[in-house]
């Protein structure tokens, strides 16, 4: 994955998620991680994904 091909805050997120899956000693990044770093990414991301989502 590279990581290039995302805004920042998708890069934030990601981040965060492997960050998450690290700190519980997981070997892999799923989407509950993922979901958990766009909802506590700055700038309420969720909020903006699901406006533009309807």
């Amino acid at each position: 994955m590279n990581l290039n091909n995302f805004t920042i805050k998708a890069q934030e997120a990601i981040q965060f998620a492997f960050q998450i899956a690290n700190g519980n000693n997981q070997q892999a990044v799923e989407t509950g991680h993922i979901f958990k770093g766009l909802f506590n990414s700055a700038e309420n991301v969720i909020g903006f994904l699901l406006k533009n989502s309807m």
